[in-house]
C-alpha cells in the first residue's frame, strides 16, 4: 500500500507549490530570506543534535566498533582456515587444536546459591 497515492497528499503538495510560486512571483526577496532563515535554523538544530548524540554514544559506539572488528577477524580467520582445509584435504581437528587463543573472552561467573539447601517444608 503506497501512502503517496492518497488524494490528501496531492492536495497538500499542490497547495504548497501554489503558495511557493505565488511568493516567488510577488515577493522573491522575502522568499529568499525565509528560505535562508529556515536553512540556518535547520543546520543549527542538526549540528546540535549531532554533537549531543556523538557525546552520548561515543563510548557505546567505540565498544561496538571494537567488538565488530574482533568478530570480523575471528570469522574471517575461520573461513580462511576452512577453505585451506578443503583445498589441502587435511583433517579439521589438526588445525583447530593447534590454534592459539589470542584474546580472552569477556565472560564472568556469577556466584549463585550452590550450597544452599532447599527448605522442603514449604511445598
Amino acid at each position: 500500500m503506497n501512502r503517496f497515492r492518497h488524494p490528501l497528499f496531492f492536495i497538500i503538495v499542490g497547495l504548497a507549490l501554489l503558495g511557493f510560486g505565488f511568493q516567488l512571483l510577488v515577493e522573491p526577496g522575502k522568499l529568499f530570506t525565509q528560505l535562508l532563515t529556515w536553512g540556518i535554523i535547520i543546520a543549527i538544530i542538526f549540528l546540535v543534535f549531532r554533537a549531543v548524540m556523538r557525546r552520548r554514544t561515543n563510548n557505546e559506539y567505540s565498544a561496538y566498533v571494537r567488538a565488530a572488528k574482533k568478530s570480523k577477524r575471528k570469522y574471517n580467520q575461520q573461513s580462511i582456515t576452512s577453505v585451506n582445509r578443503i583445498q589441502k584435504g587435511k583433517k579439521p581437528t589438526s588445525t583447530i587444536s593447534h590454534r592459539k587463543k589470542r584474546d580472552s573472552t569477556h565472560l564472568t561467573v556469577i556466584e549463585g546459591k550452590k550450597n544452599k539447601k532447599k527448605n522442603r517444608a514449604l511445598f
